[in-house]
Order: C-alpha cells, then structure tokens, then sequence
C-alpha cells in the first residue's frame, strides 16, 4: 500500500519533504555521524545512544545544555536557562542544518552510544 499524495502531488511520487540534516558529534579521538528518525535533538541523540541527561524537555533547567561547533538550530520557543555563547538545549531545538556538537565530557566517558 502507498501512502497517500499529499495535495498536487501525484499518488507514489516521492515526498518533496526536505531530509532531516545529519548530525555528528565531537569524540576525543574521532566522530560519530547519524541522519537522525525524530527532528527533536534530544530524542535523536538519546536514540543513538548518547546518555544526555535532562529534566524539563522546554528549555527551563539547562540540564541538557551542549556545545554547538557547527551549524544551526531552531527552538520551538525561546529557552528561559541560562546559556553560554555556542550552548545550545537540545531538548527544545531541532537541526535547521548539518551539526558539529561537543557533549559533556561525563557523557562522552560513560561511551554510551553503539558504534
């Protein structure tokens, strides 16, 4: 079964819907790149097996702050915590481009994610 066209489209025409931009993530001695399945940045990188802590999931507490090296991202609202320049919550934003991001070194120690 094919999914339905959306309007002016024609039925199985492949969907104009941009992908989502690629993700990778800064490691002491490499990098780790993934498309992600969600446009959330947090569920995306959770999904991959990067143990970020977080609390509010709106942007209030910070907990889940990370460094952005590259790129560029929008926030369904602006976040109310605190944050450094190149800090961004990935609990409330979604990639508008490729990323380039640094987590927290106790996220990276742990090597939580699957190679």
């Amino acid at each position: 079964m094919q999914p339905a066209a959306k309007a002016g489209e024609q039925p199985g025409a492949a969907s104009s819907r941009p992908p989502l931009p690629a993700i990778t993530v800064a490691l002491p001695a490499s990098r780790y790149s993934f498309v992600p399945r969600q446009p959330n940045l947090l569920d995306a990188l959770r999904s991959e097996g990067f143990d970020l802590p977080f609390q509010c999931r709106a942007g209030y507490c910070g907990r889940c702050r990370v460094q952005l090296c590259q790129g560029e991202v929008r926030y369904r609202q602006q976040p109310l915590a605190w944050l450094n320049p190149g800090e961004i919550l990935p609990c409330c934003c979604t990639a508008s481009s490729d990323l380039t991001l640094q987590l927290p070194e106790a996220v990276v120690a742990t090597g939580g994610w699957r190679d």
